[in-house]
């Protein structure tokens, strides 16, 4: 069963101008970037209890190839 996720807008705007900065870095590293992303969304969005929390009821999965959360 997947759990739902709730987004801050901040989150979204987040990930947009992370993945501006990989594409301007060089052409492609945007696509894997946002790859890598949406894997670590699916992982927490499975198994939640996996994730420690890290503010109040936010938990947070990491990227498994870039350094971003």
């Amino acid at each position: 069963m997947a759990w739902k996720l709730y987004y801050y807008d901040e989150v979204i705007q987040d990930i947009k101008e992370a993945r501006k900065w990989y594409h301007e870095q060089q052409e492609g590293l945007d696509k894997w970037f946002a790859d890598d992303v949406k894997i670590s969304i699916n992982r927490l969005q499975k198994n939640p209890i996996n994730y420690e929390v890290k503010y109040r009821n936010i938990r947070v999965a990491y990227c498994a190839i870039f350094p971003y959360a």
